[in-house]
């Protein structure tokens, strides 16, 4: 098991009236099968009125107009001992290669956190193992 944490550093900025925090962490994984997993995950505030799900149809409605040949394989709720939310998986061909996408969707307070794997079609079922175990061993930080 690989520990990985997103909160090495403190920055002090100076003469800040507002802040939006829009963190992004990308990884490039390579399993002991051979899998190459792109991973990102990323946080956006809730905006007024928003709700995880509100979010999630944005994004949806979003990836349709720009992958190619974009198309939802599953969208399940999904509960882990550290969060509930909404689990997407699709698949889209931006280039020669089809890409199999596994993304899921949680709020943390006041933020929507995304966690996604993106890996070559064929080892879609692979990446699904994957993101299950990764999701249900998360320790958040308070």
């Amino acid at each position: 098991m690989t520990h990985y944490f997103i909160n090495e550093a403190r920055l002090d900025l100076p003469d800040v009236e507002t802040l939006t925090d829009h963190t992004v962490h990308a990884l490039d994984v390579t399993t002991v099968h051979g899998d190459r997993i792109r991973f990102a995950t990323t946080r956006q505030p809730f905006g007024r009125g928003d709700s995880l799900r509100s979010l999630v149809d944005r994004a949806i409605a979003e990836k349709e107009r720009r992958l190619p040949s974009f198309q939802v394989v599953s969208r399940t709720e999904r509960a882990y001992p550290w969060a509930e939310g909404i689990e997407i998986r699709f698949t889209c061909k931006p280039a020669e290669e089809p890409l199999f996408h596994h993304q899921f969707y949680c709020g943390l307070g006041e933020f929507c956190m995304t966690m996604t794997a993106v890996v070559s079609l064929p080892a879609a079922a692979r990446c699904d193992q994957w993101m299950f175990e990764m999701l249900a061993n998360v320790t958040v930080r308070q």
